[in-house]
């Protein structure tokens, strides 16, 4: 990525400040019920995955998570081209489809595939393409405006935990799964409007192929790539087990109840 000229951008507006609003509730919605996988992990081990190890469980999670990471670069360089306005549609699109099929798994490979690939791959499409455009509007204030959007992850992490294994006693797994998805696709509809990217001044921008040689040779870049790798192998441990171990200490099987220490996990 190669900048031309330097760009003074407002810090503000209604265009800036909606795509910061739009982005939380983009967030709420998809990376917020990442985090709560936790609250799955805990169900699949007493219903329809109880013949399978934990550890094995904890895959869909795992695969989850890899391929949110690793469809990071395909969705910048997307967005690069294209803006956000047609992958936040198609991810939209993507993630409240796998939700649906979630609802209508059974076995392990279709939890795999629909949970654990498909529908990481519309978090990744709604994630980067927010906070990106997030980003374009704002150069003083832009550490604060990603922050609000940000935080939009942490208020579904604390949101879903709670109501998921609620709708699962009161209407059954697949209704309750069913029923979040439509709220996805609430939020997905009201933030595809407010999410906007600041277009580029003429000769500002110039992309070429998929790789960015120049941060490659940024050192510290490197280095931050590097120390992120690190802090990833271990971050969502917590976040896929915490709710089994308080079962266990507890001995209880009411998720419901113990879900509560997820919720508090995301909550910090």
């Amino acid at each position: 990525m190669k900048h031309n000229s330097e760009e003074v951008l407002p810090d503000g507006g209604t265009r800036a400040w909606l795509s910061v609003a739009g982005g939380f509730i983009a967030l709420f919605c998809s990376f917020g019920q990442l985090n709560a996988f936790g609250t799955f992990e805990a169900w699949y081990a007493q219903h329809q995955l109880r013949h399978s190890a934990p550890s094995t469980i904890a895959w869909i999670g795992s695969v989850q998570l890899w391929v949110f990471f690793f469809s990071g670069t395909f969705v910048g360089h997307a967005f690069d081209a294209y803006g956000p306005r047609y992958i936040i549609a198609s991810g939209s699109l993507i993630m409240v489809f796998s939700i649906m099929m979630t609802s209508l798994a059974t076995e392990y490979y279709q939890f795999m595939l629909a949970q654990g690939v498909l529908f990481s791959i519309g978090v990744a499409m709604l994630f980067y393409s927010s906070l990106a455009s997030v980003a374009t509007h704002f150069t003083k204030y832009r550490a604060t405006a990603i922050g609000l959007a940000s935080a939009g992850s942490g208020v579904g992490g604390t949101v879903f935990p709670i109501i998921f294994p609620r709708l699962f006693a009161l209407v059954g797994f697949a209704w309750g799964v069913r029923i979040v998805g439509f709220i996805s696709l609430a939020c997905c509809v009201l933030s595809l409007p407010a999410i906007t990217r600041r277009p580029h001044p003429s000769g500002l921008l110039k992309r070429s192929g998929w790789i960015d040689y120049d941060a490659i040779k940024d050192i510290r870049f490197v280095l931050f790539s590097i120390g992120s790798a690190f802090v990833c192998f271990g971050l969502f441990i917590p976040y896929f087990y915490i709710t089994s171990y308080t079962q266990q200490l507890k001995h209880t099987t009411d998720t419901d109840s113990l879900s509560t220490a997820l919720a508090v996990l995301n909550a910090a």
